[in-house]
Parts: C-alpha cells; structure tokens; sequence
C-alpha cells in the first residue's frame, strides 16, 4: 500500500538508496507502493549538509529527527521522471559523527524513482 500501513510485505538492505524502477518495484506490485528505509549518514566534514531526494511521487526525509523534506503527498507531473525535493541542516553536522536517517517514499503508478543525494560546501554531491 501507499500509506506504509501495516506490515511490510518484505524487507531488505539497501547499502544506497539509488533506485529507478522500469516496472516492478516488489514481487507484487508496482503501483500504489510505499518504501521505508532508515540507516546512518557519516559527514567527513563538520559542515551545515543539504540534503536531496530525487522522488517520483511522495516522499519525507527525516536527518537526525529534523524534518528536511515533507512532500508524501506530492504527485510528480506528467512527462517527468522525477522532482528533486531537498532541504538544509538547521545546524552543521560533527565529521565523522553517525547520524539517523530516514525516507518515506510513496509510489502512485507507473515508473518509479527514489535516490538520495547529500552534500556540504566540501563534499559535492
């Protein structure tokens, strides 16, 4: 489902979140799909980082408990493969400290997209 109700249908490890989906995105579906991935980020530099995710349809980012992107419930517009959606730290990361992560993506129909890009003045994206 698209509203990340109930239990998963199956659950994995993704080392990067780096996705284009032609078709499927599970076994069973490809529409009407919601996807939670939550994991660690490790800045290499004491920086403020922007953070960016290329989503088609919704999608939620949370960086260390702040909400950088609140957009579940946008819809991308016909013709395109993806929106990029991004949001600021309010404070600079601690190099080399590890911080939460978490993304909630929402798939309508059709292709899918979902990547998540981060960056600093000193670390390009």
């Amino acid at each position: 489902n698209r509203w990340l109700f109930g239990e998963p249908t199956f659950s994995r490890v993704d080392e990067v979140v780096n996705f284009e989906w032609a078709t499927f995105i599970t076994e069973s579906g490809k529409d009407f799909i919601s996807v939670r991935w939550t994991g660690f980020v490790q800045p290499a530099f004491s920086e403020v980082y922007t953070f960016t995710v290329q989503a088609n349809d919704g999608v939620k980012l949370w960086v260390d408990d702040e909400v950088l992107i609140d957009e579940f419930e946008a819809l991308t517009p016909e013709g395109d493969a993806f929106v990029a959606f991004s949001g600021t730290m309010s404070h600079a990361f601690v190099a080399e400290r590890i911080y939460d992560i978490k993304i909630e993506f929402r798939e309508n129909e059709g292709s899918a997209v979902a990547r998540l890009k981060w960056s600093s003045l000193s670390q390009p994206e």
